[in-house]
Parts: structure tokens; C-alpha cells; sequence
């Protein structure tokens, strides 16, 4: 069974060694955990905020809230600075509707993993899960700033 992206985290920062740590990383690299790092190491994906929302906790038992981080990562670019897949259609979200967003999503999934979206946007997700961006480059060399040049070149091809 996969684990929950919380999970894979918090076993990565329980843990001391290095090789143990890209190991663990590596076992369990889903297309959510993919997005996750992107979101929270790339310098060119930043978030439209720095502050977490007031939001209602979904106390579900864990992996059964209605909705997961694994799922909510492919709208995260809506709570980006810059849209670029909004920008070639001409389609901006304003502040306002990315904060109702942003709370939607805290709300719909577990409260841990609501924790590592937070810690996403504050920007001390890697001091907190103990995860430096040279482990995830020694782990996943090009995986940050690759999904960014991609669709800027899309960009600069339309005009």
C-alpha cells in the first residue's frame, strides 16, 4: 500500500543518516511526493502567500478525509505567483479566490498532511522535515526548476 506523503516525510526526518534518508525518498517517490519537492524547492515556483489561512481541520481518521495531498498537489499551481499554464490562456486567479482555494484544499485533507502544505508555504519545509535541496538533488538530480523551463519554453513558443 502507498504511503500517505506525511508519512514518507516524517520517516525521513525521524531518521539520521543520509543514505538512509535518499533510500527512503527514493522507495517511495509517487507523482505527489514529485510535486511536493518541485513546490517546496524550486526557486521558481512560489507561493502567492507566506502566511497559512485560518482553516477547519478535517478530523478524519487518517486516509479517510475526503480528499489527500497526493490529489490537491496538481492545484497547486493555482496558489502560485506565476500561472504560467493561466497566462497563456489569459485566465489569472485574483488573491482573494487563491486564498478560498488554498483554505479548500487545508480543509479537505488530513491534518498532517495539511501541516506539510503549511510548512510549504511558510518556506521552512525543508529546516522541518530535515530535507536540504542538496539531498534532494544528490536524490533526484533535475527534478527541481525541470517542470518550470519546460512550460516556459511553451510560453515563449506562443509568442
Amino acid at each position: 500500500m502507498q504511503k500517505m506523503i506525511h508519512e514518507v516525510l516524517l520517516e525521513v526526518k525521524n531518521t539520521k543518516e543520509k543514505n538512509t534518508k535518499i533510500e527512503i525518498l527514493r522507495k517511495n517517490f509517487t507523482p505527489g511526493l514529485r510535486e511536493v519537492i518541485k513546490y517546496a524547492y524550486s526557486p521558481n515556483l512560489k507561493f502567492f502567500t507566506n502566511q497559512v489561512p485560518k482553516y477547519k481541520a478535517d478530523h478524519a481518521p487518517e486516509g479517510m478525509n475526503f480528499n489527500s495531498l497526493f490529489n490537491e498537489c496538481k492545484r497547486f499551481y493555482i496558489l502560485t505567483e506565476m500561472q504560467v499554464e493561466q497566462a497563456l490562456s489569459g485566465k489569472i486567479t485574483n488573491i482573494k479566490r487563491k486564498n478560498e482555494i488554498l483554505i479548500q484544499i487545508l480543509e479537505n485533507i488530513h491534518p498532517k498532511e495539511a501541516e506539510v502544505l503549511s510548512h510549504m508555504i511558510t518556506g521552512d519545509f525543508a529546516d522541518f522535515y530535515g530535507i536540504s535541496k542538496t539531498l534532494i538533488k544528490e536524490t533526484f538530480p533535475n527534478i527541481i526548476g525541470k517542470w518550470f523551463m519546460k512550460n516556459l519554453n511553451k510560453f515563449n513558443d506562443k509568442n
